[in-house]
C-alpha cells in the first residue's frame, strides 16, 4: 500500500494527490494533454479524468 504525506512548501501546506480514485479506489493512469501541457489522471473503472488538484475535469468516452 502506498501512503502519501503532506508536503510543506514555504508557509503553505500542500497535500499530494492520491494515485487511487476516491469513488472506486482503482488505480489512476496518467494521460498527458499536449494542448494544456498538463497531466490529467484517468480512472478507467469510473471513467473520470481528474487534474493535479484532484478535481474532476472530464469523462472518458469510447
Amino acid at each position: 500500500m502506498i501512503r502519501l504525506t503532506p508536503v510543506q512548501i514555504g508557509e503553505e501546506k500542500q497535500s499530494s494527490m492520491s494515485l487511487f480514485c476516491k469513488k472506486c479506489n482503482s488505480r489512476r493512469l496518467p494521460k498527458w494533454v499536449k494542448e494544456k501541457n498538463e497531466t490529467d489522471w484517468l480512472c478507467e473503472t469510473c471513467g473520470n479524468y481528474v487534474d493535479s488538484k484532484n478535481n474532476i475535469v472530464g469523462q472518458y468516452t469510447k
